[in-house]
């Protein structure tokens, strides 16, 4: 079903593209042109007006900086917003795939907050991790917010 609607809607196109111009994972990019798009598509997002040099300047940052995937919908929607401006302004103006300093402070904060609630184990996680990554997204890798939230609950333990 995917392949069919990435031709009819000249998303295979791209999907060479971005594959052979900027070195982009394959899946991922059939993915994202053949499922997400549509979805871009339905929420009014005029994704069509994305000339295909965008895309290769995108998924070229994307495959430069990976946590730039998760952030990706926000990066789309700067594209569509400011056509005429480099994705790298658009990163700066965002502070996208930049770590910021502290990060670890804030899973921390967060973390207290909903232990204190009385979180269960499997809560505890989801929760952090919405509160967290709203403000992480595009900076910080999932992955590497939940590694920290099991480190400090290690830690945790040990000093109890």
């Amino acid at each position: 079903m995917t392949i069919h609607f990435l031709i009819r809607r000249g998303g295979a196109r791209l999907v060479d593209r971005v594959v052979e111009g900027a070195a982009f994972d394959l899946r991922r990019a059939c993915l994202f042109f053949g499922e997400e798009i549509k979805g871009l598509r339905r929420s009014g997002l005029a994704v069509d007006k994305i000339t295909e040099n965008r895309w290769s300047e995108l998924f070229e940052h994307i495959r430069d900086r990976p946590v730039l995937w998760e952030a990706r919908r926000r990066l789309v929607e700067g594209l569509v917003d400011e056509p005429k401006s480099p994705v790298e302004e658009l990163l700066a103006a965002n502070h996208l795939g930049e770590e910021p300093a502290g990060w670890q402070a804030e899973v921390a904060e967060q973390l207290t907050a909903a232990a204190d609630r009385g979180l269960e184990a499997h809560q505890l996680l989801d929760t952090v991790m919405g509160r967290v990554m709203s403000t992480l997204r595009g900076r910080v890798a999932a992955a590497k917010v939940v590694q920290e939230i099991h480190r400090l609950q290690v830690r945790k333990k040990e000093d109890d």
